[in-house]
């Protein structure tokens, strides 16, 4: 799949590198990718019906060969196939998780994950991955001065950003403002519930979030396979290259297992992959196309792609909702195309949502 290997097969490592190693950046990873990315790109792209107009695509060989591979491995894909594949997955019944702090059930859901749940393995990843860099804290008045500053923190990289464009002359458009007050009682009341979710966590075996992530996908957990991708690309710099190689085709084949049952949410992901460059060099041109492919179904709460959710200042300038994330993805990949390549990739967004996920209409 584009955007995960190279032609050649290496895997290769952005200048973005591990930031989920260093909880810090995490803030500033989300804001400048949720608020700071495209600044000053702009494009007049607010139709989910394609563009009149068709040349050509973009001239660069290999990345056309693999989009062109791409399209026809999902518009060939058997329909019979797919729709059991739907079927399969909504007769699924989702067991409960038992209630309580995350550290006091750890030894439970592990043991549910060897008889094969997924839904406890994704649970694991969930708690781990927000105990990696827990430390107890003293007392309250210790939660509340951590919840202080991760505001002060959050709120300050927001102006860092506005103050870099403003020095670039890039024009951010209008940002929502922010009020303090509940962006600190948010942080009180994640720092409190981390304190007694993460008690008795060993932050050693927190670590590893990315394994028990891995181990639910394994199982089928939708969420844990359509955000595994973003798992490997945060510790792309960490993994051997065998691995790192191995990880990636994982998260490739994940996306398409998505695709393949009619998940439109695998669209906006490959989207993503592609137009950042993720592993590989970006591709406006098949970015569009998926943006384009997903924008075709109906919009929900942004909250439903696992990648996103949870993310500091999700809703931020891109709004609540998906129709809002796609309409400023397309506004980025079409200000890299002309007129002609935009209506060509929008022609394939539909086809692809043809082949995906028609029964959404």
């Amino acid at each position: 799949m584009p955007g995960f290997l190279n032609d050649n097969g290496e895997g290769t490592v952005t200048v973005f590198g591990s930031f989920a190693r260093v909880a810090v950046l995490v803030v500033v990873a989300a804001v400048c990718w949720r608020v700071g990315y495209g600044f000053g790109r702009s494009a007049a792209v607010t139709s989910t019906q394609p563009a009149a107009v068709a040349t050509t695509v973009p001239d660069r060989r290999g990345v056309r060969d693999a989009w062109s591979s791409i399209v026809a491995s999902h518009t060939r894909t058997n329909l019979t196939a797919r729709a059991d594949a739907r079927s399969a997955s909504a007769s699924q019944t989702q067991p409960e998780l038992p209630v309580g702090p995350f550290g006091a059930h750890i030894g439970e859901l592990k043991r549910r994950v060897e008889a094969g749940d997924a839904t406890a393995a994704k649970a694991l990843a969930e708690g781990y991955r927000r105990c990696e860099f827990f430390q107890a804290p003293r007392d309250q008045a210790e939660i509340e001065k951590r919840a202080e500053d991760t505001t002060v923190f959050q709120l300050g990289a927001l102006d860092q950003v506005k103050r870099q464009a403003a020095e670039q002359g890039i024009d951010v458009g209008k940002l929502a403002d922010i009020a303090p007050l509940p962006v600190y009682r948010a942080h009180l009341q994640s720092e409190t519930d981390k304190a007694e979710n993460c008690r008795g966590v060993d932050t050693t075996d927190a670590r590893a979030w990315v394994d028990w992530q891995a181990r639910a996908a394994e199982l089928g957990d939708a969420d844990a396979q359509l955000g595994y991708w973003q798992a490997v690309f945060n510790r792309a710099d960490v993994y051997p290259l065998d691995e790192l190689r191995r990880r990636k085709e994982a998260a490739a084949a994940y996306l398409q297992q998505a695709f393949a049952r009619g998940d439109w949410r695998a669209l906006v992901a490959i989207g993503e992959v592609l137009e950042m460059g993720y592993f590989a060099e970006p591709d406006p041109y098949s970015a569009h196309a998926y943006y384009f492919a997903a924008a075709q179904a109906p919009s929900s709460d942004i909250s439903v792609l696992p990648w996103i959710s949870g993310m500091p200042f999700e809703g931020l300038e891109i709004g609540r909702d998906t129709r809002a994330l796609l309409q400023q993805s397309l506004q980025r990949t079409a200000a890299l195309l002309d007129a002609g390549q935009i209506a060509l990739a929008e022609q394939s967004g539909v086809a692809l949502f043809a082949g995906c996920c028609a029964q959404l209409r």
